[in-house]
Formats: structure tokens, C-alpha cells, sequence
């Protein structure tokens, strides 16, 4: 074996080398010469520019640097994309140079270098290359590019947004056509107000050229392109909108009311149980076209154990003894001594006066009446958790057992008041209640209350008395608030902190309020409290049963046929209106009036003239503008027949229906065109005239896809966007 190896050794070596020669030097010709992932096209726009793998990220290492030089001051007004999405944002930027290319656009070395050296505070070019290498590991030349690109995608921004900003504040005027669109609408400023409020508080420290940027980023930010519209205004824009805004009409309105057919129409058994099903999920008053709506609101059924003030004063106003009244003087003597100074009466060495005392006895009395009035609300809300002690929690509220019987007041009011003499009411409310309910009793008690006895009580004003809830009960209940919060009124805390009214990881769930368990203390406007319970609650669901309020559908089924029977005459009434006899409707009008100098300007800005007896006159005024609009397209009003000038508005809200005729269309006059056609606002307005309010930005990605004509190549798509090593291992294996 050993003679083999030595006799073939030459050969076996060379056959080795080969080998190796195959193993390393195969897969790299296999490498160089097979088509490579970064070179293929993944895209194509304007028709046969590519974009590759390669290209993309040059882009990206590009936008690194970008956003490391902050060429725009303050953090998130910048141009440069930064979504997270590498891929998307070098997508972003590639089109958006290739589109401003496109497009003629082009910036100077001049100007990028003073960008650049407002930025990176260097003053020739020596020192900016020298700052490149030292913060970018790049030259100053790179750097100059990058410069270029920015501003090359600032001016696309500005051409796209048809704002043209040469110098965008001129001291305190208006610098440009694009800002005066800018300061006229109202959106666009309430969407900066709070950029240029920092923008003054920081300007100073930054030299003129980061200025200028830091309010052009301001300007051009996508809420503002929105509010100011992507369009440049021509003449043609803006005496289109003025003629449109500022036409005035003249009309006379005659409104007719159902009311005068109901008794000769009549509804069965079947026409109402229709009218019920078809608003048994509508709220009442939304229901389209005539407003009904029969859906259960939220309701409850409520209790509450109420411990009059009164009776709780009376109960303690015995105890307070002169030497009580002695000691409060001794305590609080150096303010008492300085009233009665300053009324220029001498104080005495050692004890009070007669006012003083009876003053100190009504504050004592007041004092411990409150104390008290809070230890038997605190003890009656005591006593009715005790029964739930150790049940367990679900969340902020408490699981109780099937057949758990609360407590009843009852019980507890008398308890209470063997132990501390004072006679609690008990409160209970058998009726389901809504939050309208809530309020209206108490609207009623404040104002029929006038005339009863009231509750004198002391305040920092002065005595006072509150004549409101003295009735008590149901009254008083629906009257009280909430000590923690007296902006919420019993109504918003039972319908906005009650479950099932609420989610139950809501804030307002803390309050734990549910079925059978006591809520917060409450107290009414005299001071008397309230322990309140829900013994029901019944969250809002369509209507189910027609019986309860059977009476209320049949007359709304009446008041629906007697409006279809006044609507199946329209045409008749149209036709005799035509006839010249407009007049004649009057005499039996619900309502009749002529409107004058009416414009759309007013109709916009919701200046509505008031009709008797109608809701709105908005519907009048829309169908007379579109009727104006048509005539003055053809031989105007003057030589349009009287039929082409009356016609019918159905008011199905009201019950009613309106006979108009348009009656004189004056356009707006030369002179009145030239004052108004320079005002910013009209630019603003004719800036949006036309467009939709959704309009796409100009500078979203998919706008720059469609601008750039942009295409996929075959094996890529949309989910490519991202890029990353998943699409370039897709790409190997392809």
C-alpha cells in the first residue's frame, strides 16, 4: 500500500489541487455570473426608470444621515420620512427626488451649503468638511448632496400645495397669496397655533436660516395643506365662489300645515302596530323623516332614605349651652375683638355681647347640625354595606347572590331614629325613570316652591333662604347633587356612574353604584342628605310592547297620515301657485312671509330667517338656491315662466308644507366683486371650492406612486415595501 501511495503521490497531489480549485473558485463564478438580488428591478416609473434593490439602499443610508443633521429645528415637522418602515420611507424619499426632477426642480451649491451651515454652525467649506468627517464619517461634498435634496423636496412640497413662500413673514405683513389662504382659514390656524406659540419662544436662539426652515416646516404641515387646499386659485375660482356666496334672492313662502286635514284621515289597529315597529329602535326625536322614536332609554327605579335639615337642627340646637357659646368666644376672641372695632364700637374685657352671642349660637348650631346631618348619612350607608361584607368582588363592584334582599329603609329609618331622635324619610319611587324625569322635577320644584316655607340658613353672603325641595321626597331627591362633584346633578351620577350604564373598567365604575347597594351621599340645596339606592335598572333597548303607550303611536300615526294627505296635493297647490295665485294660499297658511336679500354666505354661517311654526327654514332656503341656480343658467328670473318659479318643500319634521316662489335673483355687482374678491378668506374658501373634504395629500406616499407613474415589476408587490433580508432571501431563492 505504502509502494502505491509513494508511486502515485504526484498524481493524487494534483488531483487535490483540483478539487480545491472547484470547491472555491466554482461557487464564486456561480456568484458573479448568476443575476444578483440587488440588481433586479423591483419597480419602474415614468414608463422605464428602474428601481433596484441597490438603489433603495443607497437611499436609506442617505436618509440616516438626514435625519442625524435635523435640518428642520423641531422634531416631527420634517420633510424627511421617518415612519419606522425603512423600506417605506426610502420607497418615500426616491420618489418624491425623481418627482421634483421630473419637474424641473433643482436647488443651488450656494444654498445648500447655507443650510448646511446654519445647521452645523461652520462657515466656509473647509469647516464643513471637516464636520462631516468628524460627526458623519463622510465629506463635506456628500453632505452638500444631501443638502440639495432636502431643499429640492422642499420646493416639490410648496409646487404640489400651490404655496409660494419667498420669504414667509414680511414684518407684519403678508408675505404671499399662499399665506393669506393660510391665515384665513380657521382649521389651518388652530392646527399650528400651538408650533408658532414655541416657534416665538425659541426663534431667538436660532440663526435666520434655521428660522426660515422651522416656518416653512410649520406652513407646509399636512393639517395645513389640508385646511388651505392643494390647488393655486384662479380669477375664474374666485367670482365663481363670490357669485355663488353673495347672489341674493328674494322669495315668498307660504307654509301649510297637516293639522287642517287630521279629521278627515284615520288610522287602524294595523297602521299604528307598523308605525311602532318601524321607530321601536329609534331614540325619541331621531327617527327619519318625521323624528319619532319609541327605544326605551336608560332608566331606573329609585329609593333613598332623606334626613332633613330641620329635623336634624332641632335635635341638636338644645345642647348648645353658654358655655359652649363662652368657650367659641375665648377661642376665636382676636377676630370678634377686630369686627367690633372696625365698627367703632369698643370690645369688652372678657365676655361677648349680646349679638355676638346670638351670632356664636346660630354658627354653633349650624355647625353641629352639619356634623350630625353627616354621622347618620355615614351610619345609614354603613349599615347598608354591613349586609354585604366579605362578598365577592367583581372589580369595582360586588356579586350579589341570587334572592339577595337589600335591607329595607324602612327598617333603618326607624332604627336611626331610636338611637339619635331624628325622624328620617323614606323615599321610593315605584315608576321607571329617565334622566329627563330626573331633571324636570326639579325644574318643577324650583318653580312652584315659591310661595312654601323655606330653610333660613347662615352663608359667607348672609342669611338666605332656599325655598327650593323643602316639598321633599320625590322632589327633593331629583333635586339634590353630589357633594364631591356638585357639577354632576343627580341625573348624570344615577345614568353615568350606574352599572349597566357603564363599562366596568370605566373611571366613573369607581363608584361603584349598582342594583340594591348604596350609592354616594347626596345633599340638596338646603343641605338636607340623601342616601340613595337603585332598586332597578333597565339599560336602553327598542321598544317591545305597543301598550303602555299605545295612546302616543296612534296619534302619531294620525299626525303621519294627515301630512301624506296634505303631500298627495302638492302638485295641485304648485300648480294653482303657478297660476299666479300664490296669494290666495296665504288666506288658509299656517305661516306666510317674504324673505329678502337671502345669500348663501348667511345659509353657510347658519343665519337662518326665523318661519312661524317651522323648525328650520335651512331645506327652504337649499331647494330655492338650487331653483336660483337654474334659472339664472337659462333666460333668468325675469324671463322665466311663473311655473319654472314655484315649487313645493316637503317639511316632514313639522308636519307641514311650504309653496315658495323665487321672486328676484340680484348677482353681485362689479364693485362689490372687487372689494371682496382680495380678502383672504374668499381665497381660502375658493382654494377648497370643488374639492372634496378627504381630499388626498400631495405628499403621501400613494400621491408620489401616482404622480411618478409608478409600476411593479413581475414577482414583487405592496408587501415588498418593507424590504429587509426576508424579500432579498425570496429574491436568492429565486
Amino acid at each position: 500500500m505504502l509502494k502505491f501511495l509513494r508511486k502515485y503521490q504526484k498524481w493524487m497531489l494534483a488531483v487535490f489541487c483540483v478539487g480545491l480549485m472547484i470547491a472555491f473558485l466554482v461557487p464564486q463564478a456561480a456568484q458573479q455570473f448568476a443575476p444578483q438580488s440587488g440588481k433586479k428591478t423591483r419597480a419602474t416609473i415614468y414608463g422605464d426608470q428602474e428601481i433596484t434593490q441597490e438603489t433603495l439602499n443607497k437611499v436609506s443610508g442617505d436618509l440616516s444621515v438626514l435625519r442625524r443633521l435635523r435640518l428642520d429645528p423641531v422634531r416631527g415637522f420634517s420633510l424627511v420620512p421617518s415612519t419606522g418602515d425603512d423600506g417605506e420611507d426610502a420607497y418615500y424619499w426616491l420618489l418624491l427626488q425623481r418627482a421634483a426632477e421630473h419637474n424641473g426642480l433643482g436647488a443651488s451649491r450656494n444654498e445648500s451649503f447655507n443650510l448646511l451651515a446654519s445647521v452645523l454652525d461652520v462657515q466656509d467649506e473647509d469647516e464643513l468638511d471637516a464636520e462631516a468627517k468628524k460627526q458623519f464619517s463622510a465629506n463635506g461634498e456628500y453632505l452638500m448632496q444631501l443638502g440639495r435634496q432636502y431643499l429640492i423636496a422642499e420646493q416639490y412640497r410648496q409646487m404640489v400645495a400651490g404655496i409660494e413662500y419667498t420669504a414667509p413673514i414680511g414684518g407684519n405683513q403678508i408675505a404671499s397669496p399662499g399665506l393669506q389662504r393660510l391665515y384665513a382659514s380657521t382649521d389651518a390656524m388652530r392646527v399650528i397655533e400651538p408650533q408658532l406659540q414655541q416657534f416665538q419662544q425659541i426663534a431667538q436662539f436660532l440663526p435666520p436660516q434655521q428660522q426660515q426652515q422651522m416656518l416653512l416646516s410649520i406652513f407646509n404641515s399636512d393639517p395645513v395643506l389640508r385646511a388651505t387646499g392643494h390647488e393655486r386659485v384662479t380669477a375664474a375660482q374666485v367670482q365663481h365662489l363670490l357669485q355663488r356666496q353673495l347672489t341674493e334672492l328674494d322669495l315668498t313662502v307660504v307654509v301649510l300645515d297637516a293639522e287642517d286635514r287630521r279629521a278627515s284621515v284615520s288610522v287602524d289597529d294595523e297602521k299604528v302596530q307598523a308605525l311602532f315597529e318601524r321607530f321601536a329602535d329609534d331614540a325619541p326625536g331621531t327617527g327619519q323623516p318625521y323624528g319619532l322614536g319609541y327605544r326605551v332609554p336608560d332608566r331606573v327605579r329609585l329609593e333613598a332614605l332623606r334626613f332633613p335639615i330641620d329635623a336634624v337642627r332641632e335635635a341638636v340646637e338644645d345642647d348648645v349651652k353658654r358655655a359652649d357659646i363662652r368657650k367659641y368666644f375665648d377661642e376665636n376672641r382676636t377676630a370678634f375683638d377686630l369686627a367690633l372695632m372696625e365698627e367703632g364700637g369698643t370690645p369688652p374685657a372678657n365676655r361677648p355681647t349680646a349679638a355676638e352671642s346670638e351670632q356664636i349660637e346660630l354658627t354653633l348650631i349650624q355647625n353641629r347640625t352639619e356634623e350630625k346631618l353627616a354621622e347618620l348619612a355615614q351610619q345609614a350607608r354603613l349599615r347598608l354595606n354591613e349586609q354585604t361584607r366579605g362578598f365577592e368582588k367583581d372589580g369595582a363592584y360586588k356579586k350579589l347572590p341570587d334572592g339577595f334582599e337589600p335591607m329595607p329603609l324602612a327598617q333603618l329609618a326607624a332604627e336611626l331614629e331610636q338611637e339619635h331622635g331624628v325622624a328620617a324619610e323614606v323615599i321610593q319611587v315605584e315608576d321607571w325613570v329617565t334622566r329627563e324625569d330626573i331633571n324636570n322635577p326639579a325644574a318643577f320644584t324650583r318653580a312652584f316652591v315659591r310661595e312654601l316655607p323655606g330653610t333660613s340658613v347662615n352663608s359667607e353672603r348672609g342669611p338666605r333662604t332656599l325655598r327650593s325641595v323643602v316639598l321633599g321626597g320625590r322632589a327633593g331627591l331629583f333635586a339634590s347633587f353630589i357633594p364631591f362633584n356638585q357639577g354632576i346633578g343627580i341625573a348624570d351620577y344615577v345614568m353615568g356612574f350606574a352599572r349597566p350604564f357603564i363599562d366596568d373598567d370605566s373611571d366613573q365604575a369607581r363608584a361603584g353604584l349598582q342594583v340594591g347597594l348604596p350609592g354616594e351621599i347626596l345633599l340638596d340645596e338646603s343641605g338636607s342628605a340623601y342616601v340613595l339606592r337603585l332598586t332597578a335598572a333597565d339599560p336602553s333597548h327598542p321598544a317591545t310592547d305597543l301598550g303602555p303607550i299605545a295612546d302616543q303611536v296612534r296619534q302619531d300615526a294620525l299626525d303621519v297620515e294627515a301630512y301624506l294627505a296634505l303631500v298627495g296635493e302638492k302638485d295641485a297647490l304648485v300648480e294653482l301657485a303657478a297660476s299666479g295665485s300664490i296669494e290666495r294660499l296665504m288666506d288658509n297658511a299656517d305661516a306666510k312671509k317674504t324673505l329678502t336679500a337671502l345669500t348663501r354666505e348667511e345659509l353657510g354661517r347658519g343665519v337662518l330667517p326665523p318661519m312661524e311654526g317651522v323648525g328650520s327654514t335651512a331645506p327652504i332656503l337649499e331647494q330655492a338656491f338650487a331653483v336660483a341656480d337654474e334659472l339664472s343658467a337659462g333666460a333668468g328670473v325675469d324671463g322665466a315662466a311663473e311655473a319654472d318659479r314655484v315649487f313645493a318643500v316637503e317639511l316632514p319634521g313639522d308636519y307641514k308644507l311650504a309653496i315658495v316662489r323665487v321672486d328676484k335673483v340680484r348677482p353681485l355687482t362689479r364693485s362689490a366683486f372687487n372689494q371682496q374678491a382680495s380678502r383672504p378668506s374668499v381665497l381660502a374658501n375658493a382654494a377648497r371650492l370643488g374639492r372634496p373634504a378627504d381630499a388626498p395629500n400631495p405628499m403621501s406616499l400613494e400621491s408620489l406612486m401616482a404622480a411618478t407613474q409608478f409600476q411593479w415589476a413581475e414577482g414583487f408587490g405592496p408587501e415588498t415595501l418593507g424590504g429587509g433580508e426576508e424579500d432579498e432571501d425570496a429574491d436568492e431563492e429565486e
